[in-house]
């Protein structure tokens, strides 16, 4: 299991800074989900997290250790053990979609190989709700199929830890449900989960903390139950954005509903 933390994390690009001071600690066996406005730095927080970019100042850690001083060997049991699920799909242009698959399992399980991975990649594909011919290019299939082989890519290995940027965006309402249930088997299993979102239906179904962030800057951060109930001005409203478009409600979003 990892402890993701980040200690005094800032982040310029150009001269403005896009992340102001942030001081935090994903514990390892939750989901913790971003929310805040556009633009507000969601995604950027999360790549920070997951290492894919360098903060202008301040420390992420990976259990205590800075993520940037890992020996090659931790580094490369991080990424084994890890996922990240790109709110574009992110994948590679030259590959087919069964090779985009496969590539997390041919760089960090050599040992598996023939008809296994054919297997293993077949098997996640179909279970995020890929039916098309798995020799096509990303350029010859959907937005929203990309992302399904992107989510694919991300947990065809089983990782212990998923780093997700807006999961659930471009998809119709079948390929929306799939992946909230998916994610939520994920999360049964014991997958610990940071999530950058603005669905309402995520949040009621997976969040064990919230996170909200503005303009950079966390706003307010802690349990679900505590955070849904808060009177922050900007916790509020940024509740009330995730629920404007619901238009039928469990009994967690109508929670969310109260002092909003």
């Amino acid at each position: 299991m990892y402890t993701i933390s980040l200690d005094s994390v800032c982040m310029m690009r150009g001269d403005t800074e896009i992340i102001s001071e942030i001081n935090h600690v994903f514990s390892p066996g939750s989901v913790t989900v971003l929310l805040g406005f556009s633009g507000s730095g969601k995604s950027t927080l999360l790549k920070l997290a997951a290492g894919l970019l360098t903060p202008t100042s301040g420390v992420v850690r990976v259990n205590e250790k800075s993520f940037f001083q890992l020996k090659r060997g931790e580094e490369e049991a991080f990424r084994k053990n890890s996922g990240f699920i790109f709110q574009d799909a992110a994948l590679w242009a030259n590959q087919t979609v069964f090779e985009n698959v496969a590539f997390p399992l041919k760089v960090h399980f050599p040992h598996i190989f023939g008809e296994e991975l054919s297997g293993k990649v077949l098997e996640t594909m179909a279970e995020v709700g890929y039916r098309d011919k798995p020799e096509r290019r990303p350029s010859q299939i959907s937005g929203g199929e990309q992302k399904m082989i992107g989510i694919a890519r991300a947990i065809v290995s089983h990782p212990k830890l998923l780093f997700i940027d807006m999961p659930l965006l471009n998809l119709d309402s079948a390929s929306e449900a799939r992946v909230l249930e998916l994610l939520k088997k994920l999360k049964i299993e014991g997958t610990s989960m940071i999530i950058s979102s603005g669905s309402s239906h995520l949040v009621s179904l997976l969040a064990d903390h919230l996170l909200i962030i503005d303009r950079g800057k966390i706003v307010e951060s802690g349990p679900f139950n505590v955070v849904k109930r808060s009177n922050h001005p900007v916790t509020k409203g940024v509740l009330a954005s995730v629920l404007e478009h619901v238009s039928s409600y469990d009994d967690d979003i109508l929670n969310l509903l109260e002092d909003v």
